[in-house]
């Protein structure tokens, strides 16, 4: 296919979509440049990569997908993994942890686990950049095509957005037997790997008292969402009221990156309090097609509660402060040991974040959108 039908194609699947260049950019991670450039036909011939991470955002078919990428879509993608396009805010801890594990060698294969918008693919792609730079051969993988064969010298495999039926596990698991290698992979659930290193992606840290400006500006998921408003208003001014409104919108989004990405274009729309209103009411609808995806698994990681832990959950919904695990009994009123393994459930499935430590013991709150998911269903009921 030529550069300017691939371009042309790229275009017809956005508008199909109904997104945005920049909506595609912050779904992707593409540059807005870059897709603007490949729509024009004016970048010269397209990274396979690029070509793959905007096909994954735009939700492409199979046969979407071949269309798009042509030739590229042989399945061996170039050595040097996406570019990275904005800065890592929020994860540094989590991205040393898992550089110096891969780069050590004694775990050879780690998983990063989260919900959909978590930035599980942006932690990926900064770890992947920073062992290159160690020297590393980089190779990332969207689809079940073999990615690398073997060779000599350190080398990481990235496997984003994998389940544990994906082929590209078997595949994984193959190439594990040379010794230089490592894998890095992304997903909802723990692949089953033997030897596997789990980091379970909590959102971002959100602000933790309302109208403190001193304190939101300390928070990474207020942080991050002043920069992506930025990059709509420039000229956007940080006052005590808007301070309070964005530090709401953060926790009223739970903190999940691209959550507040998507978000954060409305400001150039609307009032801030306006804003407010809509992520407040109808928080799905503000996300667009990543929106629905997030309900989706939402409620799917919550119909897999055992009934003791759905029954804490409902209860702890209820609760309008933070809480520790040691607590729980008390707020629900069911036993200690049950309710222990009903908040490693939940830990374990996403559905309730850190709320921030009070001394040692860390504490915890429910999802703020499990409440819409609930009110998503009740407007069909009555629709």
């Amino acid at each position: 296919m030529s550069i300017g039908g691939t371009g042309s194609l790229l275009r017809a699947h956005r508008l199909r979509r109904g997104v945005t260049q920049r909506q595609l950019a912050d779904l992707s991670t593409v540059s807005v440049r870059t897709i603007r450039n490949l729509e024009k036909g004016s970048c010269g011939r397209p990274r396979t990569e690029t070509l793959q991470l905007l096909a994954e955002a735009l939700r492409l078919s199979a046969a979407d997908r071949a269309g798009l990428l042509g030739p590229a879509s042989t399945g061996r993608p170039s050595a040097r993994p996406p570019e990275p396009v904005d800065r890592l805010i929020g994860r540094q801890a989590e991205s040393d942890l898992l550089t110096e594990l891969l780069w050590e060698g004694n775990d050879r294969f780690a998983a990063v686990l989260g919900l959909p918008g978590s930035g599980r693919t942006r932690l990926a792609l900064d770890v992947a950049a920073r062992l290159q730079r160690r020297g590393f051969s980089v190779h990332w993988q969207h689809d079940g095509k073999d990615a690398v064969t073997g060779g000599s010298g350190p080398s990481l495999l990235v496997l984003d957005q994998v389940g544990p039926d994906d082929l590209r596990l078997d595949r994984a698991r193959e190439l594990l037997a040379h010794p230089e290698l490592r894998v890095l992979c992304t997903g909802r659930e723990a692949p089953g790997v033997l030897g596997e290193r789990v980091l379970r992606l909590w959102p971002l840290a959100v602000p933790v008292a309302a109208g403190a400006a001193g304190a939101a500006g300390e928070s990474p998921a207020f942080e991050f969402m002043v920069r992506q408003i930025r990059q709509q208003r420039p000229d956007f001014v940080l006052d005590p009221r808007r301070s309070a409104v964005v530090a709401e919108v953060c926790r009223r989004l739970d903190g999940l990156p691209t959550a507040l990405s998507e978000a954060a274009q409305l400001f150039a729309l609307l009032e801030p309090e306006d804003v407010l209103t809509e992520v407040t009411e109808r928080p799905f609808d503000v996300l667009g097609s990543g929106g629905t995806r997030l309900r989706d698994a939402l409620r799917a990681e919550r119909g897999r509660l055992d009934p003791v832990s759905a029954t804490v959950l409902a209860r702890l919904s209820d609760c309008a402060h933070d809480w520790s695990a040691a607590e729980v009994p008390g707020l629900t009123g069911l036993d200690a040991g049950a309710c222990l393994q009903a908040v490693r459930a939940l830990v374990e499935r996403g559905l309730v974040r850190p709320a921030g430590p009070a001394g040692d013991r860390p504490r915890f709150r429910v999802l703020h959108l499990l409440a819409a998911v609930d009110a998503v269903r009740q407007t069909a009921a009555v629709a």
